[in-house]
């Protein structure tokens, strides 16, 4: 008569799997085996530690390479029309912070550059060179983060000087006290449609008040992570290669 291939199987095949049991260590073994995975420990972290150093040496060395080719890129494109504008709206987190506001003022941007600190660990710099537009009074914009174990994160930023009547709401823009006196027809009257609209303040630049955000200034409507996400992306991403961005956009252009 044939076994059944129900339970008793099943706890035959687990009975099978069961690894026997380590035999009990002695204090002393006990202590020296730990004290041994310990030992191997520290020199599988002091050869990552011996790795991150030498990454570090070659990073500086690479920047110092870089510079004059960053130079021979700068000159080269500023006689393509709009190039940073067109490789910030095709970058794909760069655009998500894109407003038709960022892409009114962005047609003044003449050049966007990325300069880290010597020593690689304690930050960076994005500067945005503008020429002279209808928008703010300042001609280059920057956002500086700043690495530290001791002291945190922190992040100074331009202050954009909006010209009269450019300035968003948030920063108490063009409508912003309200007005007052009537309409056309002699006072107290309803104002009309397109007189609203015309004391309205503009609308946000998102991508510039998320970039210059702080976290504890006036463009503190953007959530740290998000303002680091979008610097990160221009230092990590557009930055080493906007032509690859720049020319998406060509052919898009083109297609259309």
């Amino acid at each position: 008569m044939e076994a059944p291939s129900g339970a008793g199987a099943s706890s035959s095949t687990k009975r099978q799997r069961r690894a026997p049991a380590a035999p009990p260590l002695g204090a002393d073994e006990h202590a020296a085996r730990v004290a041994r995975v310990a030992a191997a420990q520290d020199g599988l972290e002091e050869i990552s530690n011996e790795v991150s150093t030498r990454i570090l040496e070659l990073e500086r060395d690479a920047n110092v390479r870089r510079a004059p080719l960053y130079a021979t890129r700068r000159e080269a494109l500023g006689a393509l029309p709009q190039f940073w504008a067109t490789a910030l709206a095709n970058h794909p987190v760069c655009a998500a912070f894109v407003s038709e506001r960022d892409q009114e003022i962005l047609e003044y941007l003449t050049d966007l550059r990325v300069d880290e600190q010597e020593d690689i660990t304690s930050g960076y710099r994005i500067t945005l060179k503008f020429g002279a537009n209808p928008f703010f009074a300042n001609e280059t914009l920057h956002k500086e983060l700043r690495f530290s174990d001791d002291d945190g994160d922190t992040s100074e930023a331009s202050t954009i000087a909006w010209k009269a009547g450019e300035a968003p709401s948030a920063d108490g823009g063009a409508g912003a006290d309200g007005g007052g006196g009537g309409g056309g027809d002699g006072g107290g009257g309803k104002r009309s449609h397109d007189d609203l609209v015309a004391e309205a303040p503009p609308p946000a630049p998102t991508f510039l008040l998320a970039l210059l955000s702080t976290g504890d200034d006036a463009h503190a409507d953007f959530l740290d992570e998000e303002a680091d996400a979008l610097c990160d992306a221009i230092k990590d991403e557009l930055w080493p290669n906007p032509l690859r961005y720049y020319e998406l956009g060509v052919e898009l252009g083109a297609a259309e």
